[in-house]
């Protein structure tokens, strides 16, 4: 399952994303203090295509996806968007 789990915020020190900071949790409605947009995709390795065959890719023509963490489980995808 892919999520929506966290918003680049550059004035807060907070994170849910393992090793960086500055990544608060996503939630409908929240206030984001930047603009282009950075939202942050949490997937399951298995499911994604720099570690599974056949797993899910990323596309955008705004900015290139770059994988920002990962962990034993999960790896965590930044999307910019306008």
């Amino acid at each position: 399952m892919i999520t929506i789990w966290a918003v680049r915020d550059p004035q807060s020190s907070a994170s849910v994303v393992p090793g960086v900071s500055g990544y608060p949790a996503y939630s409908a409605g929240m206030t984001v203090n930047e603009n282009p947009i950075h939202l942050v995709y949490r997937v399951p390795k298995s499911n994604y295509r720099s570690y599974a065959d056949g797993g899910l890719l990323f596309y955008n023509l705004y900015s290139s996806p770059t994988e920002i963490a990962t962990d034993s489980t999960y790896t965590y995808v930044e999307m910019i968007l306008p």
